[in-house]
């Protein structure tokens, strides 16, 4: 929606009644995050069984796009409530400072051990689920691999 406002206003158009659903939306949208269990995350749905990787990557990167369109400091607190490995490593490359490495070791640290001994199936591919022993809510698909593949190169480095 905020493309669509975007485009709207570009053409000297109102864009008013498409911000402010997007804001309403937005909202709706950030807050069941909830940091009882896995650090953080939104469930998957009002059963509280699960904690899907894609539904909250696209939170935190709403959040982010957010924070960059409004300046909203609300979007930035949410952006960076749950940093994912592969944004993280992204971020480390593109700060390239010693500082801000030395500050998130310990969580890349922590990060890879759980791909090794948690998140791997019989024939090595690596799920979605890495912090806890697999109990049948992990995922093989190509984005719980390239998580964990994330998660592995972040420690290399």
């Amino acid at each position: 929606m905020w493309k669509i406002a975007y485009h709207l206003q570009a053409r000297g158009k109102d864009a008013l009644g498409y911000l402010k659903s997007t804001s309403e939306l937005y909202g709706l949208v950030a807050a069941p995050w909830d940091t009882t269990n896995c650090g953080g995350r939104v469930w998957w749905s009002t059963a509280k069984t699960y904690k899907n990787v894609i539904t909250n990557d696209l939170v935190l990167y709403t959040s982010a796009d957010g924070y960059l369109r409004t300046g909203q400091a609300s979007h930035l607190e949410n952006a960076q409530k749950g940093i994912l490995m592969e944004h993280l490593l992204c971020y480390l490359d593109m700060a390239n400072d010693p500082a801000r490495k030395a500050k998130y070791a310990p969580i890349i640290a922590a990060q890879a051990p759980g791909v090794f001994h948690y998140g791997k199936n019989a024939t090595k591919d690596i799920g979605s689920v890495w912090y806890a022993p697999n109990a049948g809510g992990s995922v093989w698909q190509p984005e719980g691999s390239a998580r964990g593949l994330a998660a592995i190169v972040a420690a290399a480095k």
